[in-house]
């Protein structure tokens, strides 16, 4: 699992910084990988009820005899769950980066303070999720409250990013359908 989160991350920042990191409209993006994210974990959910036969789908059926056997199917089985959600979450941080150090001479303030929050997001986000949503909630109301979370930001980001009316119309009710299907889901 590690390694398919770790290989989702890398490859998120490298197609960032390949081929969107001189967007003019870096709020908007970063709503959008936001979005992209909850949608990944929602897709990811419908995944995990049948991922041993999904798996045997995509292997074919065999009994695990080795360990490089047992290693395969879990990375595809990880990757499956995983790999969308961190491909897209692996662009956001050097998009954050990008979007807090604009200009030399806030460079290294800047870079600190993302890095800074991303540490401490990551372990506040662990300790709350393992000793506070997933024992009174449970794990999938737990996750579903953690996309809701996700698409409201995606919300409040492309609120931030846009200026006319009819595209923050958009944003809210897009915002607003995502969040009804998550609870509904």
């Amino acid at each position: 699992m590690l390694a398919t989160f770790l290989v989702g991350i890398a490859l998120g920042s490298a197609i960032y910084s390949a081929w969107f990191s001189r967007t003019r409209r870096p709020v908007l993006l970063f709503a959008t990988l936001q979005l992209f994210v909850g949608l990944g974990v929602l897709l990811s959910t419908f995944l995990f009820e049948d991922l041993s036969s999904l798996s045997t789908r995509l292997m074919g059926e065999f009994e695990v005899t080795s360990f490089g056997q047992s290693i395969s199917t879990m990375f595809l089985r990880s990757a499956l769950i995983l790999f969308l959600p961190t491909l897209f979450l692996g662009a956001t941080l050097p998009l954050a980066t990008d979007i807090c150090t604009r200009g030399i001479e806030r460079l290294g303030f800047g870079l600190g303070r993302v890095y800074a929050v991303n540490t401490l997001g990551s372990i506040l986000g662990s300790l709350g999720a393992s000793f506070v949503l997933i024992p009174l909630l449970g794990m999938q109301p737990s996750v579903v409250f953690l996309v809701i979370l996700n698409f409201l930001m995606a919300g409040a980001l492309g609120l931030a990013a846009l200026r006319g009316t009819a595209g923050r119309a958009m944003v809210v009710g897009a915002t607003v359908a995502l969040v009804g299907a998550a609870v509904f889901l």
